[in-house]
């Protein structure tokens, strides 16, 4: 009977590929696929491939409360702790940096300017290491218990700087995001700031765009964007559209208000209407009570090319 290792590695490779789906979305997900890393040399060059393509930074908390004068437990009356798991450390030390094709990190409301440094310096050791390979950058929100009373990091101009030279290393280590994707709420704290500090390094380079999160961004150099995923819940954001109006192919908006009119998207009344001339997919999802006729009107004028 054959031994597996007498199969082509192309035929191999490809079983090892299987075996690697479906893609994980969690740290503990991927942890599953480890095994296939310890099988033997052969199985473990080939299988990098599939297994450390993904680079996940993961937060967890331990809350620590006290009992009130009565033996009650007071909201206000905790300390919190927060850490991060990786599995950063594995890809580099396995020297597969240019085998990761995608970040997902976790960044919790209370986030402060050493949580990030934290992550930036000591787990993706973005001072140092080359991520060439890394395409998608996604930052996802944490559903953390003590999250609401963490959430008291001062937003003043020093914060504003560190954060911003901070996150300047993306830039440096990372250089090859196309699509990048925001989620979660903000509620003006350093998550702002992490938010709007991506949007303004990658923006020109961005082919795809998801903003879940209501945040701001600027909107000066998305001019490449294809697929823009965008909440309007935050009014400052409904601009963007006009400005990559020309390259999108899929529009999804989220929290649309049931007033909403599309000539909202312009700068002011003299703009001129908003042109998409590639657009193939127009999908609304309203944040209210569902506005048909609205809905028909946009889908009408999107069929014509031209939305006023």
């Amino acid at each position: 009977m054959s031994h597996i290792n007498s199969l082509p590695l192309s035929v191999l490779a490809q079983i090892l590929y299987e075996a690697a789906l479906p893609p994980a979305s969690r740290l503990h997900e991927w942890k599953g696929k480890l095994p296939l890393l310890a099988v033997c040399s052969a199985w473990t060059k080939l299988a990098e491939t599939f297994v450390l393509n993904r680079v996940f930074v993961e937060v967890s908390e331990t809350c620590t409360f006290k009992c009130g004068p009565i033996g009650k437990f007071t909201p206000d009356a905790h300390s919190t702790h927060m850490a991060w798991t990786s599995n950063a450390e594995l890809v580099i030390s396995r020297s597969c940096m240019l085998n990761a094709k995608r970040v997902s990190i976790e960044v919790p409301l209370g986030i402060t300017c050493d949580n990030l440094r934290h992550i930036v310096f000591g787990i993706l050791k973005l001072d140092h290491v080359d991520w060439p390979g890394i395409n998608t950058l996604s930052v996802t929100y944490p559903r953390l218990f003590c999250e609401h009373s963490i959430d008291s990091v001062v937003i003043d101009e020093q914060t504003i700087g560190e954060v911003a030279r901070t996150m300047q290393y993306f830039r440096q280590s990372m250089h090859s995001i196309a699509e990048l994707n925001l989620k979660g709420p903000t509620y003006g704290n350093t998550r702002d700031l992490i938010y709007a500090n991506l949007a303004s390094i990658y923006g020109g380079q961005l082919q795809v765009l998801r903003a879940g999160a209501p945040v701001t961004l600027g909107v000066s150099c998305f001019q490449r964007i294809g697929v823009l995923e965008l909440s309007l819940s935050h009014t400052a954001a409904r601009i963007i559209p006009s400005v990559c109006g020309e390259t999108l192919k899929v529009l999804k908006l989220y929290d649309v208000p049931h007033n909403f009119a599309w000539y909202h998207f312009r700068y002011d009344i003299y703009t001129r209407p908003i042109v998409f001339r590639r657009l193939t997919i127009l999908h609304l999802s309203y944040n209210y009570d569902d506005n048909p006729a609205t809905a028909a009107e946009i889908q009408s004028k999107a069929a014509s090319g031209t939305l006023n």
